[in-house]
């Protein structure tokens, strides 16, 4: 069968995209390797990983579809009922792995954004609902699609006897999840800068954290363009041709989603363990880091310990004294060490140059004098 332009360029987007997704996926996991020194993935890693496999998936089906048809004008096709019947199939079939595809793909986004957020209630709350909510827009927009015929199969073939759900019930479903998701889009998108704004950083810094965190706002624009061309589902009269506007807008929509959440993970933007080490000598010990994202830390490096409770026990520190003593006729005064907390380990040894946050805990110790000067 000879493809027409629209099929042959829904085919020819689909495998680009999916082959790009491919490196992005691929320097993802790299990155993790590399950063915390062997294959740790996190939920919001598996996350992306089933976004990777949907949008394969959708790639096959959207393939199969032009194949039979889908592209081409009804008209062009009357001769050739079959060809109808399994070109809407397929393209019918691929909604529900795109529609998922970009809901993992923001939850696994809102997840990450979960790891930087400070541990106050009003923001995780915030961040949760936002993932059950489009999560409950996705499934709810699955079970219609995939609800409004009974039996399924006399969605796209008319020899079957059955009973539908007038095409404007998915339409409406359709407009509702796609103005969530792309609202979801926007939110997540501007959230890391609330976070960024406030740090003591140079403004390029927090203008280029911002900007590589807050790519999703592309997402929304594919989103938004994906909803409106759902007009496609009350067309009636070319259905073939105008369900493949459509398709066009989800393939290009989950990709770029993918896109967008995986970006961030190749820049030094977060990473689950920081070096900080000032090239002093010092007293070494066990000294406990209290941070929010330790808990985190603690599982994602296998620490069994249990007497640190949620904290983790870190390897070494780097000490340096204050020059607090007086005059040589004064009492001598007490001894302040601050204490540079830093991970000492091979996968942490890593040029942190390229723009990022870097965070570094001080603790400071005060000697009494009647103890003397020996090591702590």
């Amino acid at each position: 069968m000879v493809l027409g332009p629209m099929g042959a360029g829904l085919i020819a987007l689909a495998w680009i995209l999916t082959a790009i997704t491919t490196v992005i996926v691929g320097l993802r996991v790299w990155a993790r390797y590399r950063v915390r020194g062997r294959m740790t993935l996190t939920v919001d890693d598996l996350l992306v990983l089933t976004t990777y496999g949907l949008v394969i998936v959708n790639s096959v089906f959207v393939t199969m579809s032009a194949d039979w048809g889908l592209g081409e004008h009804m008209e062009t096709l009357q001769d050739q009922p079959l060809r109808i019947i399994y070109s809407i199939k397929w393209a019918f079939l691929a909604e529900g792995p795109a529609i998922f595809a970009g809901g993992f793909a923001r939850i696994s986004y809102a997840i990450l954004l979960l790891g930087i957020t400070p541990p106050t209630k009003t923001r995780r709350f915030f961040l949760w609902s936002i993932m059950i909510f489009q999560f409950a827009a996705d499934l709810a927009a699955v079970i219609v699609t995939y609800s409004q015929c009974q039996p399924l199969e006399a969605y796209w073939d008319p020899r079957v006897t059955g009973n539908c759900w007038p095409p404007s019930y998915q339409q409406i479903i359709g407009f509702t999840q796609g103005s969530i998701v792309s609202a979801v889009d926007v939110i997540l998108a501007l959230y890391p800068t609330s976070l960024f704004w406030n740090l003591k950083m140079e403004r390029k810094q927090k203008i280029y954290l911002s900007t590589i965190m807050g790519l999703g706002v592309i997402a929304s624009a594919a989103s938004i363009a994906k909803t409106i061309a759902l007009k496609s589902f009350t067309e009636t009269q070319d259905f073939t041709y105008a369900l493949s506007e459509t398709a066009y807008w989800w393939t290009t929509e989950i990709s770029v989603v993918l896109f967008a959440v995986s970006l961030p993970i190749l820049s030094p933007i977060i990473r689950p363990t920081k070096t900080m080490s000032s090239g002093r000598s010092g007293p070494s010990g066990g000294v406990v880091m209290n941070t929010f994202n330790s808990r985190k830390l603690k599982k994602s490096n296998g620490s069994s310990g249990t007497d640190e409770g949620d904290f983790e026990l870190l390897d070494e520190s780097i000490a340096y004294m204050h020059n607090d003593t007086a005059s040589d006729v004064d009492p001598p005064r007490p001894k302040t060490y601050d204490y540079s907390i830093s991970r000492q380990k091979e996968q942490a040894q890593q040029n942190f140059s390229t723009p990022g946050i870097k965070r570094e805990l001080t603790v400071s110790v005060t000697r009494n004098p009647k103890y003397g000067d020996g090591d702590f």
